[in-house]
């Protein structure tokens, strides 16, 4: 019901507007971070040996392509962050709008929280690389892995998004746990969407209106 009510409204000027700034944005932070990495890959060791140079740059390339697809999802999060009120605003003046959230989160406090989420997924990341390396000889683990904690991550950030334009202190709390499952699932879809080319990068953004519907599914009627 959340990603067909969602995919159904991803022609709204609204939505269309905000996806047009937020992958805009995205593609700028990514290519600069991408930049950046190529830049210090350049300034590494050099060998005296032909073959080994090679070797090093093809590696340093593969390295930069990882990157760029493991900042992808942060990146993408702080970007629609910045754009989140009118998405919101327009899924439940559409659906809603007897029961619509409190007053806008305004810019820098939803960037913040669009900024919060992507740091936290990119150190979780970071910080569990070692163990993507060292498993990777096990079929499956290192992928399941990064599935599973990314699922995790996203379903409580996105709904840290939604709900926080609705509800604060405990009763954030106690929702959130009322959630669980649902939330778990959000985000086994959303990041098996990721991989998804072209629907990726909309996913932010239906992401967020998946994740109004499901906060408003729980909440009481008026």
């Amino acid at each position: 019901m959340a990603i067909e009510r969602a995919l159904r409204q991803i022609r709204d000027p609204v939505f269309l507007r905000v996806l047009f700034w937020g992958l805009l944005l995205t593609a700028l932070l990514l290519a600069l971070a991408v930049a950046a990495a190529a830049w210090g890959a350049g300034q590494g060791y050099v060998a005296k040996e032909g073959w080994l140079n090679a070797a090093l740059a093809w590696l340093a390339g593969l390295a930069t392509l990882w990157l760029g697809a493991l900042l992808f999802v942060p990146l993408s999060a702080i970007a629609i962050g910045l754009f989140l009120d009118p998405v919101v605003d327009a899924v439940e003046m559409k659906y809603y709008a007897d029961r619509r959230a409190g007053p806008r989160l305004g810019i820098l406090r939803a960037g913040w929280l669009g900024a919060k989420l992507g740091l936290i997924v990119l150190v979780a990341n970071i910080a569990v690389l070692p163990l993507y390396i060292l498993t990777i000889w096990i079929p499956f683990f290192a992928i399941g892995l990064f599935y599973v904690l990314n699922a995790y991550l996203l379903g409580w950030g996105f709904y840290d998004l939604v709900a926080t334009r609705h509800m604060s202190g405990a009763r954030y709390r106690d929702f959130r746990k009322s959630l669980r499952g649902e939330l778990l699932l959000f985000g086994l879809l959303i990041t098996a969407l990721y991989f998804v080319p072209l629907l990726n990068l909309a996913l932010p953004v239906l992401g967020t209106a998946m994740m109004v519907h499901i906060v408003h599914a729980k909440l009481p009627t008026p």
